[in-house]
């Protein structure tokens, strides 16, 4: 079945195209990270105190604040939330403006490993507000990094980015050099996530720097995760399985389970990228078990789909929409729009292996309006050169051309940015786009557009 016209209007309007502006369509010339954030995440983490309340409404805050904790740390978080929740109650009720913050930081806690980030934020925004009236900048500072965190997980990059630096600038004033790297790390992330790498390694080289001198093992641990996965992306995989090795190792050395099944997660990456199937399944499988002996369901989301995604490259594409469906119902009893429109993109990739092109553009269109309001430029691009794909198999070169055209120039948006790195890094990162470009310019010749298709290949110089 041939993409009727309405199917690809719609394409159209979430790339904010019209038919008018294809037949012209330029490129952009060539002069143009499993991530742990803050491991921090305690309801009281930095100020929970009960210094602020007397008599009877200070025992019982306490008493009522162990309990919280007892819950909290058993990862019984929603019984942990109906306690802070009769906390904040009290404070409430005696017009304590302190402790309504504490309380109500408490609750955005819990709300984030409910993984409920929305209302997470309205609770941190209100202990914001109170530490800022009461000009507690030490406390403020954290908040901003946590509601920064929070932002990211939603897929809210440029929020995310705007309290980072915010953030930041509070710690630098207050010469905290802990949470210093903690925003370089955040601001790294956040690079790494819109695919503007040369940016994220300068944040994650200057955030390792301060916790190597802070001796921060665990801040040191997530960086190797973060600077490992961006060498993945630019194709430098020797490098980056060096330096997940470094952190497997470090994560196993302090028995810290979370940080060991993300650096699995992470290894399985890179050996999928090198096609070696097998291996990637293997530490898929590893990193899964220790999340669902955890019990976190939001990661066992994420993992599925990257499980799914090798079924799809082994030519197992029943298997992968199986796997890739359970790990979609997952992901959408969250807020992580950056999973949901990665899963639909590697169900549209499963359907395009089952030759349903209707149900692969569906997926893919869905995928891609997410993806472009998150602004994760290297799935777009993906994206973009499945569709194309997908057309030239249904016999449409000329949609197929323009479709190709805008991956290139996604991708040529990102290569440019990569510009200040060592000619090798971006060589590397060229060899693991250039099948689009090579895919475009066999279409191009197939029109006897020979000089386009010059063009095309041109752009792979470094």
């Amino acid at each position: 079945m041939l993409f009727n016209s309405s199917q690809v209007s719609c394409l159209l309007v979430t790339l904010n195209l019209s038919i008018g502006q294809l037949s012209g369509l330029p490129f952009v010339t060539k002069s143009e990270a499993s991530v742990i954030i803050n491991s921090d995440f305690q309801p009281g983490f930095f100020y929970f105190t009960q210094n602020s309340t007397t008599g009877k409404a200070k025992i019982e805050v306490e008493k009522l604040f162990e309990t919280g904790m007892q819950k909290y740390n058993q990862h019984q978080y929603q019984e942990a939330l109906e306690i802070y929740k009769q906390i904040l109650a009290i404070y409430q009720k005696i017009g304590d403006r302190q402790g309504i913050g504490k309380a109500s930081y408490a609750i955005g806690i819990i709300y984030i490993n409910l993984n409920l980030y929305s209302r997470s934020i309205e609770f941190l925004q209100v202990s914001l507000a109170i530490n800022q009236e009461l000009n507690n900048k030490v406390k403020v500072g954290k908040i901003l990094i946590v509601i920064a965190t929070t932002y990211y997980r939603q897929g809210q990059y440029y929020q995310a980015l705007d309290f980072y630096q915010r953030a930041l600038v509070i710690h630098e004033e207050l010469g905290d050099r802990v949470n210093i790297a903690n925003s370089l790390n955040g601001m790294g992330i956040i690079y790494e996530g819109l695919a503007e790498y040369s940016q994220a390694l300068k944040f994650y080289q200057r955030s390792i720097a301060l916790s190597q001198e802070n001796n921060d093992i665990s801040g040191i641990n997530r960086l190797l995760n973060n600077i490992g996965l961006v060498y993945s992306y630019l194709g430098q995989n020797s490098q980056a399985l060096e330096v997940f090795q470094q952190a497997l190792a470090a994560h196993q050395k302090v028995n810290d389970r979370s940080g060991e099944a993300i650096t699995l997660l992470n290894i399985g990456m890179v050996y999928e990228e090198l096609k070696e199937y097998s291996t990637a399944l293997n530490f898929y499988e590893k990193s899964l078990l220790i999340r669902k002996n955890i019990g976190e369901r939001a990661s066992i989301g994420r993992i599925l789909n990257h499980i799914g995604s090798v079924y799809y490259k082994q030519g197992q594409y029943l298997q992968a929409l199986e796997v890739l469906k359970e790990a979609l119902s997952i992901s959408q009893d969250f807020e992580e729009k950056y999973w949901i429109g990665n899963i639909l993109y590697t169900i549209g990739n499963a359907y395009k292996g089952l030759n349903q092109f209707d149900r692969a553009l569906d997926s893919y269109q869905q995928a891609l309006a997410i993806i472009k309001e998150v602004g994760d430029r290297k799935t777009e691009r993906l994206i973009l050169s499945n569709i194309g794909e997908v057309l030239a198999k249904q016999n449409q070169p000329e949609m197929a051309i323009v479709f190709y055209k805008l991956s290139v120039n996604v991708t040529e948006s990102i290569r440019s940015e990569l510009r200040s790195l060592p000619t090798e890094q971006q060589r590397s990162y060229t060899t693991t786009v250039a099948d689009t470009y090579r895919h475009l310019a066999d279409l191009l010749l197939q029109q006897d557009r020979v000089l386009e298709a010059q063009q095309v290949l041109d752009l792979l110089k470094i």
